[in-house]
């Protein structure tokens, strides 16, 4: 039978389901990796550089999608392999220590690497390898026009699927219901993709396939299944997703354990840690009536503040599943005085008219970009004016009893040092979890004294177990590891995460070290035959991906959240990549390497103006101000950089056309390893180490090189 072309309609409308389909299954992938796979910044890294390296090679073997006969034929079968993709990859994610690793042993950075591009290996390979070849089957003539329409239409996709995610699906569906969504999809597309080509045979077996994956689901709950196989010989008493990620609860007798997203959180029967975490700091106050308690109120600390006559406590939580949960099974949160605050901590406080007479953060140690926003020297400052003259603030880090490794003593003197920028006193009970008090009012050892007079009936915190815990010598050693460094922990220069994850690495330094030297294979691969225009590219997709997280860690850092404007600049940055797409393909006859040079030149431009808008809306007051900059002008910056980048993509192709399928395989490639090494560098060096401002000084830096480079006529 004579195969029929493809009318160009349903070329596009293939674009758009494979392209929503890729950027469902990269979030969907990415929190079920981050679940299994302590969550910090090195393993986001890796995840990206692995999507977009494979997405890079994928492209690059497209390059050859001109000598493909049955094109049509390649085309049909992605769209049945993504459709079982996703559910597949969820699975395998969530039985990995079943199978791959062993559980409750740490997994080495290299285990995490070869686990990430294994996983994600079939769909990226398809989706970096679909651009090009989209590119020949879009049009029939070879004009440089049709990789920019084709780098249009999956922004476009992009833009939908990613708006989709982060608007509706995330607050409604689990992620096999996600998975659902794109089988269905794809496999529709594949059964009529078949029968405009008049492959019946295609078309049948994708009906049946269709059809028996719909019913599947129906009958097996692989949501549930998939769970309970990460927690084996546990009773898992609840399992509920959030916006802010998922939430398991299980049962050991009548004790409950809580994990958000595959983490130990705490357990309810804890009563060592919960009165270290409270009794240090309440006791320093002669008094305490009002205590804003940040995180952990659920875990059993708001029983010990009650041992006190407080008249109130503010419990600052953002995830209201986890509220629910507490309320649901345990008895915390039943005392009047306590008082639920569903909302970012550090938007609370800036906020808040209360003055406190005792803080203490229970959030989790400064080991992501997210959690260090409650360790800088910024929010001490903004804590310490919500707190009342004779005020205490309370908080722990992770330290060492007797012995202090080097990564360590600079995380902890990161926050000391930091402490000290707004208090003038401040005091360590030291052990493997170092617990920091701090005020500007005289603070000292005497807690068997207060112990006595306050009459506290704690099973751990009592005499006999502060006379190990205060011993001189160990107060000693902590104070003096600690002044061995100058360093303070800032929001624009979030040091204290870059040390957590040296001092998490100090165990896999040989794999960090085979890590960053994959990194340098792929500059020196992409670098050995690139031209001036091939390295405006790369220069594109690194500052593009770079700029993109520099926002998003700015954008946290000045209004203290960015769970709810995640999505909007996301898709801000993929309406720019559209725009700049679209404009630049309708005006291709005028385009010449002026062009690339003065768009690399504006990137530099809007890198080195950036940090400057950062600090301007850093020293805006006024409430209704910063609201219309954080819903209106930050997605509106965003946009503008999607589409410098997004610009220079079509303009690039044009002036090194030969074939649609070679220029746009050749080019995604170097777009796709910018944006892979720059995905890295920002997320685990360039920003925790060198700050915002000099972070986006490198990104100005390459994009000034490709700008040169392209002056020549």
């Amino acid at each position: 039978m004579i195969e029929k072309p493809l009318p160009t309609n349903w070329i596009i409308a293939s674009i758009i389901a494979l392209g929503i389909a890729e950027i469902l299954t990269q979030l969907v992938v990415m929190r079920e990796f981050l679940s299994a796979f302590y969550g910090n910044e090195l393993v986001i890294g890796i995840l990206l550089a692995n999507w977009l390296l494979i997405g890079g090679i994928g492209s690059y073997l497209g390059t050859r999608v001109v000598k493909i006969l049955d094109k049509q034929r390649i085309l049909i079968l992605f769209h049945v392999l993504i459709a079982f993709i996703l559910p597949a990859s969820i699975l395998i994610i969530r039985n990995l220590y079943n199978f791959a690793f062993i559980r409750g042993e740490l997994v080495g950075v290299t285990q995490v690497f070869i686990a990430a591009f294994l996983i994600l290996l079939p769909i990226c390979l398809i989706t970096g390898f679909s651009l090009p070849l989209f590119s020949v089957l879009y049009s029939r003539k070879q004009h440089a026009s049709q990789v920019g329409s084709v780098y249009f239409f999956d922004s476009l996709s992009n833009i939908i699927g990613g708006a989709v995610f982060s608007f509706v699906l995330i607050y409604f569906l689990t992620s096999f219901q996600v998975a659902i969504i794109v089988l269905i999809i794809n496999l529709a597309f594949a059964a009529v993709l078949s029968i405009k080509c008049r492959r019946y045979v295609f078309a049948a077996l994708a009906a049946v396939l269709l059809v028996a994956a719909f019913i599947s689901s129906l009958f097996v709950n692989l949501e549930s299944i998939s769970v309970r196989q990460q927690y084996p010989g546990q009773n898992i008493v609840l399992m509920e997703d959030s916006v802010y990620g998922r939430l398991v609860v299980t049962a050991d007798w009548a004790q409950l354990n809580f994990f958000k997203d595959g983490m130990p959180m705490f357990s309810t029967d804890s009563p060592q840690v919960n009165e270290e975490k409270v009794h240090y700091a309440m006791l320093q106050h002669p008094d305490p009536k009002t205590v804003l308690l940040i995180s952990g109120g659920i875990s059993g600390t708001t029983d010990e503040l009650l041992k006190y006559n407080l008249t109130s406590i503010d419990y600052v939580e953002l995830d209201p599943v986890l509220i629910k949960v507490g309320r649901e099974y345990t008895s915390s949160l039943d005392d009047p005085r306590v008082r639920v605050r569903n909302i970012d901590a550090r938007l609370f406080v800036r906020q808040s008219t209360v003055r406190y007479d005792v803080v203490i953060i229970d959030s989790p140690e400064p080991s992501t970009a997210q959690s260090n926003r409650y360790y800088t020297e910024e929010f001490f400052a903004e804590l310490k004016s919500v707190m009342s003259p004779r005020g205490i603030l309370g908080l722990h880090i992770p330290s060492g009893e007797e012995y202090m490794n080097e990564e360590t003593r600079m995380l902890d003197a990161a926050v000391y040092n930091s402490l000290k920028k707004s208090f003038k006193n401040i005091l360590v009970i030291p052990g493997d979890t170092a617990y920091l008090i701090a005020s500007d009012a005289k603070l000292d050892y005497g807690y068997y004294d207060y112990l006595d007079v306050r009459g506290i009936d704690n099973v751990f915190v009592r005499k006999e177990y502060l006379k190990d815990k205060l011993e001189k010598s160990r107060i000693d050693y902590f104070n003096s590891a600690v002044s061995q460094y100058d360093v303070t922990n800032s929001d624009f220069r979030p040091v204290a995460y870059y040390y957590h994850l040296l001092y998490w690495l100090r165990q896999f330094e040989a794999d960090y070290f085979v890590f960053i030297a994959a990194l340098v294979l792929l500059l020196v691969l992409v670098m050995w035959r690139i031209d001036s225009v091939g390295f405006a590219v790369f220069s594109s997709g690194f500052a593009g991906i770079s700029l993109e997280l520099v926002i998003l860690v700015g954008f946290q850092v000045l209004y203290g959240y960015v769970y709810g404007k995640m999505g909007v600049i996301i898709t801000a940055f993929m309406l720019g990549l559209a725009l700049g797409a679209f404009y630049v393909t309708k005006r291709l006859e005028k385009v010449s390497k002026r062009t690339v040079s003065l768009l690399s030149i504006s990137i530099a431009a809007y890198s080195l103006l950036l940090p400057l808008f950062f600090y301007l809306v850093h020293a805006v007051e006024n409430d209704a101000v910063l609201g219309v900059m954080a819903s209106l002008i930050f997605p509106a910056i965003t946009v503008i950089i999607g589409i410098l980048v997004g610009a220079l993509f079509p303009a690039a192709s044009k002036l090194r056309f030969k074939e649609a399928g070679a220029t746009s395989g050749r080019f995604y490639f170097y777009d796709y390893a910018g944006a892979c090494i720059g995905a890295v560098l920002v997320t685990v060096l360039l920003i925790p180490l060198l700050g915002i401002f000099w972070t986006c000084a490198v990104i100005a830096a390459v994009a000034f090189v490709a700008s040169v480079l392209n002056l020549k006529k």
